[in-house]
């Protein structure tokens, strides 16, 4: 099984970056699983409505259930894919290892990741004003969050 984006052939392990890159991206496998992180609102949540349009199963992964679950029944019903919802903390390994081997139970191995879960600054301040517990915050989730993955 082979991802195409752009005419190009990509390894199973390829990682997509940047939506721009998702509009090109096809499946020759019409069971490919892919996982978005951060996908219950927002850009996550388009960007899973993007992958389940063009064919693929799709995890979602988010910190509520309600959200997660609500999602993944509407990717289903409106694209006719499989989807799942499973909760997690990305900046949590283990979390993220329960999340994994939950979807790959449901949907089959994962041939793509999208690693997308943030977390912004709600309060307008310089950096140098925040309080250091937020900084570890955002550093636990944007870079910890992505290697958990």
């Amino acid at each position: 099984m082979q991802l195409r984006a752009r005419g190009q052939n990509v390894p199973l392990s390829w990682r997509l970056t940047g939506i721009a890159a998702l509009e090109h991206v096809t499946t020759t496998d019409r069971n490919s699983v892919a996982i978005v992180t951060g996908a219950a609102n927002g850009i996550g949540r388009s960007i899973a409505q993007l992958l389940a349009s063009k064919g693929f199963f799709v995890g979602i992964v988010d910190l509520e259930e309600g959200a997660v679950n609500s999602v993944a029944g509407e990717l289903a019903a409106e694209f006719g894919v499989r989807a799942v919802g499973a909760v997690a903390d990305v900046s949590d390994l283990e979390a993220c290892v329960e999340a994994y081997e939950s979807i790959e139970r449901a949907l089959g191995a994962p041939c793509a990741l999208v690693n997308n879960a943030g977390i912004v600054v709600r309060k307008k301040a310089r950096f140098e004003d925040l309080p250091a517990g937020h900084f570890e915050e955002m550093m636990s989730v944007h870079v910890g969050g992505t290697l958990n993955w």
